[in-house]
Order: structure tokens, then sequence, then C-alpha cells
């Protein structure tokens, strides 16, 4: 008893105060992750500041170009003092792609507004050379906040109007225009390219549910040394399976944009997508937009290379009696007019469509659904946009373009849903600018939790009851029923449950290659074969000291920490 106390000097109040540690340093984490971020956030506001005073000395070398290439002489008080409307025209427009033209990330853009209000760049074209200041008024969402943000210096936050994102904007003055130069830039895009990372919120996650258990394991704590090492085994397991769950909960995170890919929320963004997506746009959106706006009632997945989507597509300005759109990648589509006003027109589609799913992360697996939608051939040089007005909220969360009730089939579920533009390649040097509709979906862990992975915790903990049966006595072997062929009796029906299950497994997902979950079923076949061919070893004549020592204690006490240690592994490694 004194050389066990002596082996083992833990009792309860040693794992309280380890349970107050982890706590302390949750919070010292948590602490350091506020400044880190505060600290990383003022080293990217930094560089905005300087990137804002080559965008601003760039714009200028632009506005000489411009006169020089009209034979005048670069001079600042002339520049103000025009009157020429062409002229101002021709420098509203050079101005106007000057500050579009400038690299703010996919998300982000510059403004120009004069300190007389007047309006010199900004995406939306419809509103260069109006007063800003009136648009307070109006209906724009985006610009509203903009133009409220001027005077509050020169750098300040604010939430996106339709998302929610959270924006930063940089102020700079341009003097040769005698106006303010605003760069809007997206505040998380710009901390994952800048290397902001998250884990160290998982981290304060797992020591707070660590430490929990560990105080939970300090309850009436035991004083028997053989209890004791078993209440620190079962604390031990205990906290490596809140790791291995807050790694699994990590992976449930929502799927990012694309690198590049902008988001169509509003007008300005869809003008900015455009005019981004190739060089040297001319016109006015206006002139080339088709509004159309999609809902979607159905998505079947039948397997991992196609899907069915059915819905309904409204579209304006459209006489033709033939479908309002064609959809790339189509295996096979049909179409019905359901109802024709004036020119409005609602038509009813079913498409069959290619789509690359991938299940290697299966349970966890999620993906993007991409439904590309093209103008049909005889409109030249028209592209589709989203028809805003007839959403509720374009925020992704709020799923617009998705009916009411609609869901996907084979256990997924929706999670986001937004526009975009692709641009789509029919043959070389020819490319066309798709309207994409994304769909975010994530499979819904009950099904596969109750038809695989309970199974699975079910065949560790059988195995595991038939470690515990390994016993010398032979009082206890008669009535626990211990023997080699009842040991393997037992592994082969587990064996042959699990093999069931994993076939079934293969056949309803039809994936090449090895999924996630596989790898648990290889840990499965690993626990059974070593169970049974460890209880040949221990019913033989070999003397292995690990299995002959007090009936394999120490195995049956590292069997369960062993486990979750190689499923932490699994997972870092393959998911």
């Amino acid at each position: 008893m004194k050389i066990a106390q002596q082996i083992l000097p833990i009792n309860g109040n040693h794992l309280r105060w380890l349970a107050v540690l982890l706590w302390l340093l949750a919070g010292a984490l948590m602490l350091w992750s506020f400044y880190w971020q505060e600290n990383v956030d003022v080293k990217i506001r930094q560089h905005l500041v300087m990137q804002s005073k080559q965008a601003m000395q760039q714009i200028e070398q632009d506005l000489k170009k411009i006169f020089i290439q009209d034979n005048k002489e670069f001079n600042e008080d002339e520049l103000l003092s025009i009157q020429d409307p062409q002229t101002r025209e021709s420098i509203t427009k050079g101005v106007n792609q000057a500050v579009l033209r400038l690299n703010l990330g996919a998300q982000g853009f510059g403004v120009l507004i004069a300190r007389s209000g007047t309006l010199l760049a900004y995406p939306d074209s419809r509103l260069l050379g109006t007063n800003a200041l009136l648009v307070l008024a109006g209906h724009n969402n985006l610009l509203t906040p903009i133009v409220q943000q001027l005077q509050r210096g020169q750098l300040m936050t604010f939430s996106h109007p339709v998302t929610g994102k959270e924006l930063w904007m940089v102020l700079s003055y341009v003097q040769s225009l005698d106006a303010d130069l605003g760069l809007i830039i997206d505040a998380e895009e710009l901390r994952n390219r800048d290397g902001m990372f998250y884990w160290q919120w998982d981290s304060v996650f797992f020591l707070f549910l660590a430490g929990g258990v560990i105080l939970l394991g300090s309850w009436r704590f035991p004083e028997e040394p053989n209890l004791i090492t078993r209440r620190i085994f079962m604390v031990i397991s205990a906290s490596l399976l809140s790791f291995l769950i807050t790694l699994w909960y990590e992976a449930l995170d929502d799927i990012p944009l694309h690198e590049g890919e902008t988001l169509l929320v509003d007008r300005e963004s869809t003008e900015l997508a455009w005019r981004r997506s190739k060089e040297n746009v001319v016109g006015e959106l206006d002139e080339v937009s088709q509004p159309i706006h999609i809902e979607i009632h159905h998505i079947q997945l039948t397997d991992a290379s196609e899907i069915t989507l059915s819905g309904n597509v409204v579209v304006i300005g459209n006489a033709d009696s033939s479908p309002p759109v064609q959809i790339q990648d189509a295996i096979s589509s049909t179409w019905h007019l359901q109802r024709q006003l004036d020119d409005i027109q609602e038509w009813h589609f079913v498409v069959k469509l290619k789509q690359s799913m991938d299940y290697h992360a299966f349970p966890f697996d999620q993906d993007v659904l991409t439904l590309t939608l093209l103008a049909p051939a005889t409109v030249e040089n028209s592209i589709l946009t989203p028809l805003f007005s007839s959403y509720n909220s374009m925020a992704t969360q709020s799923l617009p373009g998705i009916m009411t009730g609609a869901r996907a089939t084979g256990g997924w579920k929706i999670e986001q849903a937004y526009f975009s533009y692709h641009s789509v390649s029919l043959y070389p040097d020819n490319q066309f600018l798709g309207l994409r509709y994304n769909i975010a979906v994530q499979r819904g862990l009950v099904g596969p939790l109750i038809s695989h992975v309970m199974p699975l915790c079910v065949i560790s903990f059988l195995t595991y009851c038939m470690l515990l049966l390994w016993t010398k006595d032979k009082k206890k072997q008669a009535l626990w029923g211990f023997s080699t062929a009842t040991e393997l009796q037992y592994s082969a029906s587990l064996f042959f449950i699990l093999v069931i299950s994993h076939v079934a497994l293969r056949e309803s997902l039809n994936v090449q290659g090895v999924v996630f979950i596989e790898y648990f079923y290889f840990i499965s076949y690993l626990q059974i074969i070593l169970i049974a061919i460890g209880s040949l070893l221990y019913t033989s004549k070999i003397d292995i000291e690990t299995m002959s020592q007090k009936n394999s204690l120490l195995l049956k006490q590292w069997y369960w920490p062993s486990i979750f240690i190689i499923c932490i592994a699994l997972t870092l490694l393959f998911l």
C-alpha cells in the first residue's frame, strides 16, 4: 500500500489544481488571441494606409496620362476648373477605371468622392457625377454607410448592409481632384491573406473542456491505489476524447469562397465583377445585363458524379418561346413555360448536371454545388445578372434562391447559397461570363452517426470487454467462460458484422479511394485481430511479461488512450 502511494502520489486536490491551471491557460490564450488579432489588425491597417498613398499617386499619374493624350499640360488648377462636359466625362471615366483597377482583393473596391460631394469613382457607374451626399436620402444600401464614414478619420470600420461582414475603409486626399479616395476592403479576406489563423480558439475550447473533464474526475476521488490508477486512466481517456471531438467540430466550419471569387450581393459587386472579368470593358452594365430570378425547389444527389436540380427561372425582357438560359455541363434538361405576362416569363426546369462530389471526408464532407447559367446564344454580348430586388436577403445564410422548405436528398443539409461569376471558355480565344449559382451543402451527421459511428463504437467496447475477460484465475475462467475458442468465436462474429457494415458503406457512397471513416474501420479490424492473437498468446505457454503481470492490467489500462491517440493522429493526417 505504501509503495503504491509513493508511486502514485496523486489525490483529488491535484486534479482540481490541474483543472484550474488548464482554465487559467485557456484564459491566458484567449487574452493573447485578442492581443495578437489586434496586433495583426494594426499591421494590416498600416499596410492599407501605405497602399492608399500608392493608389493616390497612381491615380494622379493616370490623370497626367489623360491630359497628355489631349495634348495638354497637367495642371491641378486647370483640372478643377474644367467646364467642358466631354472633357469632364472623359476624365471621370478615366479616373473611375483607374480606381476600379486597384488590387483590393475579391470583395474590395475603391470610391472617390469630391469634397463638393460629387461621386467621381464608384462600382455602380449609374451614380457617377451625382452628389453622394444626396444618396443618403435614397435607397442605395452600400454607399450610405460609406458617405457616413467620411468625417470619422483616416481609417474606420463598418458592416456591409447586406452580408453583415466587417469592412475596413482607409481614406487619403487626392489634391489634384480635391477629393477623398476611400479603399473598401473585406476584413476577413485580409486576415486570411495575411496569415490570420483561428486554431487558438479551438485550443481555448479544448482547454476549457479538458479542465471540466479533469474536475469531474476529481469528484469522490478514491484512496485505493488500484482505483486511483483506474481513475487516472479514465481522466486521460476522457481528455483525449474531448480533443478528438474538438478536431471533428473544427471540420464542420463553413466552406470559404474560392480565391478571387467575388460574391454578388448588390449592383456594386455585380458591376465590379463584370468589369474585372476582362480587360477594357466598354459600355454600361444595363446595356448587356439580363436580370433573372432563380428559385430551387429540389436537389437530388444521385451519386458522386451527378446531381439533379429542379426549380423556376423568371426572366424580364424575353419574348422568345425557347428556354431563357443555357446551363453548362448539363447532361439533360427539360423546360416548361408556366406563365407569361408582357415581357416577363416564368419557366420551370429539371436539369441533370455533371458534378464531382468529394466524399473523402465522410461523414464530415461538405461541397459546393454549382449551377452555371449562360445567356442564350441568340443574344450577343449579354450577361445574366441576379434580380436582387426579388430576394428578401442576399446574405449567404439566408439562402437566396432556395425555396422555403426545399431540401437536398441523401442526408445533405443546405448551409449557404450565393451568386458569383465564372469565366466559361467554349473554344480557344472565346470566353463567356457565366452566372454561377452556388449551393453549399454539408452532410447531416445523424444518419452516419447511427449507421456507421455507433457500430464502430460498439465493436470497440465489445473488444475491450473481451480484453477484460483475460485472467489466469481458474474460477473466474469458469465463471466468465473465458477460453481461446470463445475469444476466437467472438472475434469472428464481430469481424463478420464489421465487414457487412463496411461493404454497405462502400456501396452507398460509390466512391473511388479511401474515405475518412474507413480508417476507423481499419482500426476496428486491427482491434479484433490483435485481441484474437493476444488471446492465443495469453493462453499459450509463451511468457510475455506485459501479458502475464496482473492479468494484462497494463494492456487494459492503455486500451482506450491508445485508441483515442490513433484516432487523433488519423484525424490530423486525413481530415
